[in-house]
C-alpha cells in the first residue's frame, strides 16, 4: 500500500521517458487482466484499476497516445467489470 501511494505522489515528477514508460507499463497491465484475468476477487481489480487511474493521471501530457491506449484499456476493464457486476460474478 505504501508502495503503491508513492508511486502515486511522485509519478508527476518523472522524466518524460519514465511517465512515458509508466503510462505503456499500465495501459500493458489492464491489458492483461482484462484478457486473462488473474484470480483476483473482482473488488481487487476495481481497485487495481483505480489505483492505475491515479497514477497515470499523474503522467498526463507526455505522450497523447499512449494515454489514449491507457484511457482504451481502462474502459474495456471497466465495462467488463461493470458487466461481471451486473451478472453477479465476483
Amino acid at each position: 500500500a505504501e508502495r503503491k501511494r508513492r508511486q502515486v505522489e511522485t509519478v508527476g515528477a518523472k522524466s518524460a521517458a519514465a511517465r512515458r514508460l509508466k503510462l505503456a507499463d499500465k495501459a500493458a497491465n489492464l491489458a492483461a487482466i482484462a484478457a486473462s484475468p488473474p484470480p483476483w476477487p473482482a473488488a481487487r481489480r476495481r481497485a487495481y484499476l483505480d489505483w492505475a487511474r491515479e497514477v497515470v493521471a499523474g503522467c498526463r501530457g507526455v505522450d497523447p497516445a499512449l494515454e489514449a491506449a491507457f484511457d482504451a484499456e481502462a474502459a474495456r476493464l471497466s465495462a467488463m467489470l461493470d458487466a461481471d457486476a451486473a451478472r453477479g460474478a465476483a
